[in-house]
């Protein structure tokens, strides 16, 4: 039986592709992550389970409390997921272009006696300001704008073919510096392994990152 939280017209072209390959019993689609088996649409629990969940920021669409309800309820112990595995790479680097999307720097204006250069007090330029996630398209941002500072480091990693937790958790990892600089800002992106063995790679790194799979497609 294959469990599949998918978009309805996905979930009917893989259902006919299913059905003539003949590789499984029942196909369930399900849009929500409210399914139990006691509704009727599943008699048994699911040995595969097939998503679409993820968003820029990988798990901000609910993708965590859907598998979590997933694996309680719907699938059994050692099921296959597609996709399998979800790994997040963070890289420090150092960039006055997004370093001034939180900080404020001065502002050259032209009056009728010559430039003028607008500061702002220092109780601003000194407020830390609140952390803040931009979402960008790091493919788009020239390596001119930023200085690397360290490798890419694995900040975690989730098989989404296990148990997952939805409660707030904290990962840190320790960055070794490979150049001498200001260290402002931590790109982030994730990616995506739809087979066990990592065979077939989905992923977001930008352009300067070297594929890890023999296939890798690039979003």
């Amino acid at each position: 039986m294959l469990s599949v939280n998918f978009y309805r017209r996905i979930f009917c072209t893989l259902q006919q592709v299913l059905c003539q390959e003949r590789v499984f019993e029942r196909l369930v689609f399900s849009a929500y992550h409210k399914l139990c088996l006691s509704d009727g649409d599943m008699q048994c629990r699911a040995n595969i389970l097939v998503t679409e969940l993820f968003d820029t920021e990988l798990i901000g669409e609910g993708a965590l409390p859907t598998y979590e309800h997933a694996h309680k309820y719907l699938v059994q112990e050692g099921c296959e997921a597609v996709p399998h595995r979800a790994t997040v790479y963070v890289q420090l680097v150092e960039s006055k272009r997004m370093w001034s999307w939180n900080k404020l720097f001065p502002v050259h204006v032209e009056a009728e006696d010559g430039e003028k250069i607008i500061v702002s007090p220092s109780e601003m330029e000194n407020c830390p300001g609140v952390p803040s996630v931009c979402d960008i398209q790091l493919n788009q941002m020239p390596s001119s704008d930023f200085t690397i500072l360290s490798d890419v480091v694995t900040m975690f990693s989730v098989d989404f073919s296990k148990p997952v937790r939805s409660a707030s958790t904290c990962y840190r990892v320790q960055l070794e510096p490979v150049k001498s600089g200001k260290a402002q800002i931590v790109l982030s992106w994730w990616d995506i392994d739809m087979d066990p063995s990592g065979t077939i790679n989905c992923t977001m790194a930008p352009y300067w990152v070297k594929p890890t799979s023999a296939f890798q497609v690039k979003y």
